[in-house]
């Protein structure tokens, strides 16, 4: 397994300025930020650690123009109930992906809208959304806000992996739901039917969400969604 810090080479926006977090991998500690991500990989799978969700689309953007992303995938967002990331944009504004860190730079593209962006980008691509909360009520039209996904599935009693076409988006706030110290089996438990979802996955991605975690909190399950990934 390669670890290997990266730098975007420029600064995300976020509201959340100049927070990082740390994640344990292999006896090493690294930091993410809004400067600096990791990249994990073993030759089968790669993956990216990172805090704000936007990101996403500029890792997407980096596996395209590698070649290792061929715009017809399914790509699963993972998330609570009420954070489907899916806002409209600005009326007018042109996300292509050409300006990805543009937009990451600027803030044109923020956490809420990630998933939005992607779906103008790669219009062959098919989004799914995963999520947690509310018993498995659906969502209600009123909670989809801007782009749709072509699905929605609550996580509990999802078994089967997804497919190895297959992009997981993962943002580990979702944990939050289980915020007793009582519920750390439960907390386990979801992590670990994550895992088990995203093991084919030809890319995971996973985001620790400063403002909605504790970054140390959010730093652990990103170090044991690598452990268990990737068998170390």
């Amino acid at each position: 397994m390669l670890v290997k810090p990266c730098s975007y080479g420029f600064r995300l926006q976020s509201t959340h300025r100049g927070i990082s977090c740390p994640v344990k991998i292999t006896g090493q500690t690294y930091e993410v930020s809004d400067t600096k991500y990791l990249l994990v990989e073993n030759g089968r799978q790669r993956a990216y650690l990172a805090t704000e969700h936007s990101a996403a689309c500029y890792f997407v953007y980096l596996e395209n123009i590698a070649g290792r992303i061929e715009g017809t995938e399914y790509f699963n967002h993972f998330d609570q109930y009420l954070h489907p990331d899916n806002s409209p944009l600005p009326n007018g504004f042109d996300p292509s992906w050409e300006k990805t860190e543009e937009m990451l730079e600027n803030g044109l593209v923020n956490c809420a809208q990630y998933m939005t962006a992607l779906s103008l980008n790669y219009p062959g691509m098919r989004f799914v959304f995963l999520y947690t909360g509310q018993n498995g009520r659906e969502p209600a039209p009123s909670d989809w806000k801007g782009m749709s996904f072509n699905n929605h599935l609550f996580l509990s009693g999802l078994q089967l992996p997804l497919g190895d076409e297959s992009i997981a988006s993962i943002d580990l706030d979702l944990v939050k739901m289980y915020q007793s110290p009582w519920f750390e089996e439960f907390r386990t438990g979801l992590m670990d039917q994550i895992i088990s979802l995203v093991s084919n996955c030809k890319l995971v991605m996973a985001f620790t969400s400063p403002g909605f975690i504790d970054q140390t909190e959010a730093g652990k399950w990103a170090s044991y969604l690598i452990k268990k990934l990737f068998q170390e």
